[in-house]
């Protein structure tokens, strides 16, 4: 029985993840900001230094990705439009909404929408933003996996990659 279980899930979870996604409940967007080809949505109010925490982010991410991490050749500055959705961890965290839905999960990226969740601890840690946005890179480069473990293993290399390169000395930079 387990073993139908997982079968289904590994047949399931990719197209799960490759799928657009709505919200099954109206969520009530607190900050819908557009800067460049991002949306910034949040169920938070958020001030203008955290649009620009996140924006920064996403630079630094790019930069770190696209100039020391990879070697690809798709033009990273043509990347096309990101909404990236700030939303508490209980949601991202809730079947309700997210029906793969884990209790230490601290993002998620829909790449038919180019939708990004995040949790608002992003903002304490970075590198979870950096993450979903390397699913993101890597879809926008047209990079293939064949599957969604070897898809992680690669972005999992690059957020402990980022969170080196974010630290100098100790110090958060």
């Amino acid at each position: 029985m387990k073993s139908i279980i997982l079968a289904v899930l590994v047949c399931v979870m990719p197209s799960i993840t490759q799928t657009s996604h709505v919200l099954p409940y109206k969520v009530k967007w607190r900050t819908s900001e557009v800067v460049g080809n991002i949306t910034i949505k949040s169920t938070l109010p958020l001030k203008n230094w955290k649009i620009k925490n996140i924006t920064n982010i996403y630079d630094s991410s790019k930069n770190v990705f696209f100039n020391s991490f990879e070697n690809l050749t798709c033009d990273y500055d043509k990347l096309g439009p990101l909404e990236i959705r700030v939303i508490s961890a209980d949601m991202l965290r809730d079947r309700r909404y997210f029906a793969m839905a884990m209790p230490y999960n601290f993002g998620r990226y829909f790449k038919l929408s180019n939708t990004l969740y995040i949790i608002h601890d992003m903002f304490n840690h970075p590198e979870y933003l950096a993450h979903e946005l390397a699913h993101y890179f890597y879809d926008e480069c047209k990079v293939d996996f064949k599957g969604d473990i070897k898809e992680h293993t690669k972005v999992y290399q690059f957020q402990d990659f980022y969170k080196k390169r974010s630290y100098y000395d100790g110090k958060k930079i």
